[in-house]
């Protein structure tokens, strides 16, 4: 067989542990990258509190540029592909609740620097204080996909500040106490939230299961459990236009039941019913590739997408169908009922074919061609 490689036909569900992962790691991302921005917003309103821009040194403007840089830090580490392993996320998570840290500890600075400085009720302090209250309600709200990591950020913010100030600094035990108090509450934010995000997740993947439920539902044919026409037909069709693109091969086999009509004549419908979903079972045991289609698109009509098989290799296959099907009788009610079948085998001719339509024409022809021949044979388009 020529190899030739087909994209999936539907994106299947993934694991529930691997969705929340790659969920938890995309908002995580996309909730942290403009964190830095209005840590160095805030960093530069910061030291302009402490007097005029030109009397300030250099190294006071030092915490803004390294806020800068930490802001290209996150956006520069970018989550893993999707489909990724599970250790591959949690890695990636580390290192980026790192980088959160390193921030929540670098504002921390200007915290311990306002307190430093010994001048309650000044405009650096409040803004001090202010902007640890605000990224304090960041983490709480943005960053509960991990309670455990988020923690961490909100006791990098305060804990530092909360015992320098209870502890160092002169009037500084009422700040102490309400960042005290203030840590608490967000603490309880942050695990209420956690729990909302947990059960968010939960909802979005079981529906995603109901959804894949029903798109199953939808596709497959009740009796037999195989794809139905409406299936085949999109699917068909998506393999014939991938493979016209690529030059690749795309073959086809069209089967039909022979006498079909009297064996439910003969035996009845319920036989007939039973015939059809042993037909089914030894059609899936030959054609397993997990690229192969195997449809019921009529009352006794079936079809066998196969992508990347050649004319040639689709006859050998069908042919060997054909006989093991001969040879395995279908049982029902203790009566051995023989079943044969007709084939016609070909593949997409990309010098004649116009459309899928084209070479379903060509190879459900050769099918017809099968059964006037006799019956329980297969021909190739």
């Amino acid at each position: 067989m020529h190899e030739f490689v087909l994209e999936a036909f539907a994106s299947p569900l993934p694991d529930a542990e691997i969705y929340r992962q790659c969920r938890a790691t995309s908002d995580l991302y996309r909730r942290s990258a403009r964190g830095p921005i209005y840590y160095a917003a805030g960093s530069i309103v910061f030291v302009l509190s402490l007097g005029r821009p030109q009397e300030q040194p250099l190294y006071a403007w030092l915490p803004a540029l390294l806020f800068a840089v930490l802001g290209v830090a996150r956006w520069l580490h970018r989550p893993p592909a999707e489909g990724s392993e599970l250790p591959a996320y949690r890695r990636w998570r580390r290192l980026h609740w790192l980088l959160i840290d390193m921030g929540c500890l670098l504002w921390t600075g200007h915290l311990l620097t306002a307190g430093a400085l010994g001048q309650p009720y000044s405009d650096s302090l409040l803004i001090a204080l202010g902007g640890t209250a605000a990224y304090v309600a960041a983490v709480s709200h943005m960053f509960a996909m991990d309670r455990r990591a988020a923690a961490i950020a909100l006791a990098c913010l305060t804990l530092p500040g909360t015992i320098a100030y209870a502890l160092l600094f002169p009037h500084g035990l009422a700040y102490a106490f309400g960042l005290g108090i203030y840590s608490i509450y967000s603490l309880t934010m942050i695990d209420f939230s956690a729990k909302d995000y947990a059960k968010q997740l939960d909802n979005e993947y079981a529906l995603m299961q109901a959804n894949a439920q029903n798109e199953r539902l939808v596709a497959t044919d009740a009796l037999t459990g195989l794809a139905n026409r409406r299936e085949y037909e999109r699917r068909f069709a998506q393999a014939w236009h991938l493979a016209a693109r690529q030059g690749g091969d795309l073959a086809l086999l069209v089967l039909d039941l022979d006498n079909f009509k009297q064996l439910n004549d003969t035996h009845g419908h319920p036989a007939g019913d039973s015939c059809l979903r042993h037909f089914a079972e030894i059609l899936g045991q030959h054609f397993r590739r997990a690229c192969d289609l195997t449809a019921r698109i009529g009352g006794e009509e079936f079809a066998v997408i196969l992508p990347g098989v050649t004319a040639r290799d689709a006859a050998a296959l069908g042919e060997e169908f054909r006989r093991a099907l001969a040879e395995t009788p279908c049982l029902y009610r203790d009566k051995q009922i023989p079943m044969t079948a007709s084939i016609g085998a070909g593949a997409a001719d990309w010098r004649q074919d116009a459309d899928p339509l084209a070479t379903f024409a060509r190879i459900d022809q050769a099918c017809y061609s099968a059964k006037r021949q006799g019956r329980s044979r297969l021909v190739s388009a």
